[in-house]
Parts: structure tokens; sequence; C-alpha cells
């Protein structure tokens, strides 16, 4: 249902172009004797078009209710109603931001056709201009709060645009704007990132993962190491004509990921140089770890036992085995444990077993760690 605030002077007019324009069914019509009055009206209904006579003796003319609205950001659509001859009228009310003007004529039947045509035309436009400006609204919205920089360029490169990202703070922003997007990169590495920019536009196919760096804005710190990404941007006849870049801050990951490898190395270490038997095994019992502590105490090789099941099991303790890896897949933790165990040689060594779960990223019991003492050593 559209809503209607119809203005004009004459009583008989308002009361004919309120009975014809509701006979659709798809209009309510709301009247105001004068543009004053409208504007009060505004204030405590929300319409959707306006349709204003022009000439209106005594108070504001529909031009100036028309100016007014506009001087006042208000882009309601806006149908100026003029008499016959009155060109002049329609080209200023058109200039002023009318949507359409509407010739008041003979034929009543066919004017007000056209007016109806004319509004439901005004009213869809700007609410399509609403919806596209609200889109877009949102899409800055949301490339404003991402934290990866996103530039626009054209096909060769030159930036149009960008958003404004916590990563913006920390790069020459001088750099950016109607310059080559590569200024960006760290000089010894520009001609790599450019290529992969004209293969891109070249190709069609997406820039994925390109591992560089870039300049900050502080000279005193080391470069920021980046993530590329870039896709084509396409013109309404599908040819390229640019391309969005998104440069991604991967600092954190690799400070993340060197620690990650830090850690699994002094582990290696520490599992080399113990004496003690450790062993790591998934939920099921399948080897996945053997230090040398435990090719020294049972002699199988860390070949010989990673990817198969515990190989120091006697027939004879194997139920006990599996009771002490339910515990651990319950969490619990098993200390001083006398275990008899099989050597590769088939001797029998009584050991002394502890064992523990290992939790995964979930939380969830993800490996379970075997620690063995041969306490005759």
């Amino acid at each position: 249902m559209i809503t209607i605030l119809f203005v004009d002077d004459e009583e008989a007019i308002r009361s004919l172009i309120k009975h014809f324009l509701e006979i659709s069914g798809d209009l309510t019509v709301e009247t105001a004797p004068s543009a004053e009055m409208a504007i009060g009206m505004m204030k405590e209904t929300i319409y959707d078009a306006i349709v204003c006579d022009y000439e209106m003796p005594g108070g504001m003319d529909g031009i100036g209710f028309l100016t007014l609205l506009r001087n006042e950001g208000n882009q309601i659509p806006f149908l100026i109603f003029t008499g016959r001859g009155q060109e002049e009228v329609a080209i200023d009310a058109i200039n002023h931001g009318a949507d359409f003007y509407i010739q008041k004529g003979e034929s009543p039947r066919a004017q007000f056709a056209d007016l109806v045509q004319k509004i439901g035309q005004a009213v869809q436009r700007r609410r399509t201009e609403n919806a596209l400006r609200e889109s877009e609204k949102n899409y800055r919205n949301l490339l404003e709060s991402l934290p990866d920089l996103i530039l626009t360029t054209d096909r060769n490169g030159i930036v149009i645009s960008l958003n404004n990202p916590g990563l913006l703070k920390q790069v020459r922003t001088d750099l950016i704007i109607n310059k080559p997007w590569t200024n960006l990169i760290t000089s010894g590495e520009s001609r790599k990132a450019q290529d992969a920019f004209d293969i891109m536009m070249v190709s069609g196919n997406p820039m994925t993962d390109l591992r560089t760096s870039v300049d900050p804005a502080d000279t005193r710190r080391e470069e920021m190491p980046v993530t590329v990404y870039g896709t084509v941007t396409r013109s309404e006849t599908g040819a390229a004509d640019g391309a969005r870049i998104i440069f991604r801050n991967i600092a954190g990951i690799e400070w993340a990921a060197e620690r990650i490898r830090a850690g699994e190395e002094r582990f290696s270490s520490l599992l080399a140089l113990l004496p003690l038997a450790v062993i790591i095994i998934d939920p099921q019992g399948i080897v996945r770890c053997w230090n040398v502590g435990a090719a020294h105490l049972f002699g199988w090789t860390e070949e010989e036992a990673i990817g198969h099941p515990v190989p120091f099991l006697l027939t004879d303790n194997e139920d006990e085995f599996q009771k002490i890896l339910t515990w651990c897949r319950e969490n619990e933790k098993i200390r001083n444990i006398s275990f008899p165990a099989k050597r590769c040689n088939g001797s029998i060594v009584r050991v002394i077993l502890h064992a523990a779960p290992l939790h995964g990223p979930s939380g969830s019991v993800a490996e379970i760690l075997l620690v063995m003492t041969n306490p005759a050593d």
C-alpha cells in the first residue's frame, strides 16, 4: 500500500483526486489545503509520496514547498500539478528536484491513469534508491569493520578507494590513493606483486596467497608480513575494469606458528635426551611417538613402532592395558603401575608405567602419554 499526501487549495479537487486515486485499491490518500498544513502533517505521518498543485494563492506554492523539502534533505517523491500551457513551470519543477509533473487537462480519466502510473514509478524508484543506499551503507560498514586492508584499483593497478581498517594505521597512507597499489609492497618484492596482478587481469583468475611484506609507517619498525589476495572487477559489459586487492596482516599468525615450531623442537629434543621410555599413542593404542628411551628399553626402532599397536604387550596383560587406556580416555592419570612387558628379543621386563591423557584443541582426549622406567636400571 502506498500512502499519498495530496496538497491543493481547492476542496473540490482534493475530494475528486482522493476518490479516483483510491479506486485502484493500491493507494491511500490524505489531503491538505496548503503547503504549510502539509508540513505539519508530515511531522505526524510518514508518506510515500507527495502530489502538489503548483498554484496555491495566499501561501507557499508547489515549487516553494518542493524547494523547502529538498533544502532540508528530504528526498520524498514529489509530483507537481501544473496547468496546460505552463511548460516553463514543469521545467522549473524538474530543475528543483520534482520526480514528475502532471499537466491538468480536459480528460480526467487519462489524467488520473497517468498520475497513478507516475506515482507508482516515483515511489518504486525512490524505494530502489533507498535500498541501494542501505545496501551500500551495509557493505561499507562491513568493509570498515574488517581488519584487512581492502583496495579497489583500476585495470592498471591505480588505487581508487580503500576501507579504513586498523592495518591502515600501520602503513604509509600517502602511498595509496591515486598511486599504484604496489607502492605499499616492500621495494624488493613489488615486481613480483605486479607480475601476479598482471597475470590476474589477463587470465581473470584470482590472485591467492601472495606472501610478501609492506613498509610500516614507523620506519623504526620491521617490515610487516602480509598475505595478498586479489579478484578482478568487471563492468556491466563483462570487461575487466579493475581489481579488488586484500592485504591481510599475518605477523601474529607467523609469530604463533614460530612459537609452535619452537615448542615442537624443544619437545622433540627433550624426548631424544630423556633416558626414560616415552611413548605417545592415540586413544585406540596406535603408536604416534616412540623416543630413543623406548627403543633402548624394548628394542624396536622408531620406524618399526610408529603406526602400529604397541608391540610390548603380553597376552596375559592386554586386558589390563585396555583398562589403563579407558581410564585415560576418561581423563584419569595413572601412576606407578608395575607392568610386565615384552622386549623385541622375546625377553620379559617388568616396568613402572605412568599414563596421562593429552587433550586436543576441542578439549577431548586426542592422545595418551606413556612413560616407563626399568627399576632394574
